[in-house]
């Protein structure tokens, strides 16, 4: 679960979150603050959660404004806490913090759901930097798949300057750590930054890493607020790298520039003198500052901190949450699903079972809650430790895919629980032509996601559809996918072939030819279990053949 935390110093020496206890405690004073995208659980002042809250749907509306090419959706449920303090905040952080630093604010994301964590204390200033950094990789990843991080990581420095006075939101506000690299370096290397990838930036060293994140953000804030309008030109850039084109060629093509050309012309603009400041009325805006207090139950609030710290990986800190909660609201749904999915991640599947079942008896509210426990039922019809025979492991499968229906249904937006609705078809007793209309439907929300695009290509083959698997596996795919996955596909359109094949032969009578079209759909199957289960098939079939000889 990435997470960046804002650092305010640095030091060498550190330390892991402090644990925590059963529950905080002022559990029962804290409050909701409601707009019309976020929701926020603080014990904060209401008035302090009100203000989080309304910064958070006006930084929201700036960029609908300024970035009309980004559909500002959330394919995952997103949970807020804001803590009044460092002392509340210190049990609920991500990872380690240094001695001496203060981690503000922070942005996890799993494909369960979004959790934004972060510091309400008023005399930090810089916790909502990070958030606002953060939310926008989380944009650009739901809606622009594949761009290049110069401008994934630029955009983000240029929008975490957020700030509002009086009725003006300000974007584009100098970043002064990126300005002084800028100006006492000669040579900015637009052309190396431009060609950073996601495979090679590992290559970049402590001082490469600063070149990278001054550069990107300097590119950006030139592409956007300069005086020329670049809208154009960037949506035919991102059209071009749509297509698979080389991103060196497609920027040169879009903005009628070189790369030696652009870095005279940035050094430049970052000599003239102050940078130009975006400026917007907010009342070009939707109100955003319509904000609805009120109470919130512990329970809710402890099986959402339970449900935080599982995702963390602290699964006994997670559990004394949520039994805390189950005190609170013996018949919370929510609650008895939050602890079933720590005992799933702690492998005691018969005991998460229990409690699962015991879970979908109370009817949780939460679209999450369907989703883990559609994916414990995957999980075990899988095979994984309670499945018996075939037609238990079909059962499974079917309740599963009932289950992860009513995830969809009470959040239609919900990207997982529509992958794994799709891969649910994939089990015994699927519907390849389900499964690809659900796999569609998450391919639209989560267009990043290299592992949907393969599900789709193994559907679509079982469908018969190959014409549609090759192109997939040969565009799309192969354009956002690591080699790995893409020969993946390519296996799968391969064995399914020579299988169909077989079978075709076999309906024919011909069983020696049907054996060998399997025999060859073996050998080009990597998976150990798979391999397996088709081998024991063969050997049926060869029996077969030597009972008519």
């Amino acid at each position: 679960m990435p997470a960046r935390p804002l650092a305010l110093a640095v030091l060498a020496t550190w330390a892991w979150a402090t644990p925590v206890d059963a529950q905080p405690a002022d559990i029962e004073s804290w409050t909701t603050a409601r707009s019309s995208h976020f929701e926020v659980h603080s014990n904060a002042e209401p008035e302090r959660a009100a203000e989080i809250v309304s910064s958070l749907e006006l930084f929201r509306s700036a960029f609908a404004d300024l970035a009309p090419e980004i559909e500002l959706r959330s394919p995952a449920p997103t949970r807020i806490f804001a803590f009044r303090d460092a002392e509340s905040y210190a049990p609920y952080k991500s990872g380690g913090e240094s001695a001496g630093v203060k981690v503000l604010g922070q942005f996890l994301t799993h494909r369960d759901g979004n959790y934004i964590t972060l510091n309400a204390d008023p005399s930090y200033l810089g916790s909502f930097s990070v958030i606002f950094h953060e939310y926008v990789h989380f944009l650009v990843q739901s809606n622009l798949p594949g761009v290049p991080m110069w401008f994934n990581e630029g955009l983000a420095e240029y929008y975490s300057t957020f700030q509002t006075e009086g009725e003006t939101a300000y974007l584009g506000q100098p970043v002064a750590r990126h300005l002084r690299w800028l100006r006492a370096n000669h040579e900015l290397g637009v052309e190396s930054v431009l060609a950073v990838t996601r495979e090679n930036a590992h290559e970049h060293d402590a001082s490469g890493a600063g070149r990278f994140y001054a550069v990107s953000w300097i590119l950006v804030h030139y592409l956007l607020s300069d005086e020329s309008d670049r809208s154009g030109d960037l949506a035919d850039y991102f059209e071009s790298l749509g297509r698979g084109e080389d991103p060196r060629g497609a920027f040169v093509d879009a903005f009628d520039v070189r790369p030696a050309e652009l870095e005279k012309a940035i050094r430049a603009y970052v000599l003239e003198g102050s940078l130009p400041v975006a400026g917007l009325r907010l009342d070009r805006l939707p109100d955003a500052r319509s904000v609805e207090l009120a109470a919130v139950s512990p329970a809710t609030v402890l099986t959402g901190l339970g449900d935080l710290l599982a995702h963390l990986g602290r699964e006994e800190e997670a559990a004394r949450h949520l039994h805390r909660a189950l005190e609170y609201e013996p018949d919370s749904g929510d609650a008895w699903a939050g602890l079933a999915y720590v005992r799933d991640r702690q492998q005691r599947l018969a005991e998460a079972h229990e409690l699962w079942s015991r879970a979908l008896e109370l009817v949780p509210r939460s679209a999450s809650s369907y989703l883990l426990c559609g994916r414990h039922l995957l999980t075990l019809s899988e095979g994984g430790g309670l499945a018996g025979d075939g037609s238990d492991r079909m059962a499974l499968a079917d309740r599963a895919r009932r289950v992860l229906g009513i995830a969809t249904g009470i959040d239609p937006a919900f990207g997982e629980a529509w992958v794994m609705r799709g891969v649910a078809h994939l089990l015994p007793g699927g519907d390849a032509a389900e499964g690809i209309e659900h796999l569609e439907r998450a391919r639209a929300l989560l267009p990043g996601r290299s592992d949907v695009l393969l599900h789709l290509v193994q559907l679509y083959v079982r469908e018969g559809r190959e014409d549609e698997a090759i192109a997939l596996a040969e565009g799309a795919l192969s354009r956002i996918a690591d080699p790995q996955r893409v020969a993946a596909a390519h296996e799968e359109i391969e064995r399914w072939g020579l299988v169909r094949s077989a079978n075709e032969a076999l309906r024919a009578g011909d069983v020696e030819s049907g054996i060998d079209l399997f025999d060859r759909a073996i050998s080009v199957t990597s998976d150990p279990d798979l391999r397996s289960e088709m081998e024991e098939k063969l050997e049926g079939l060869r029996r077969r053949l030597e009972g008519e000889s």
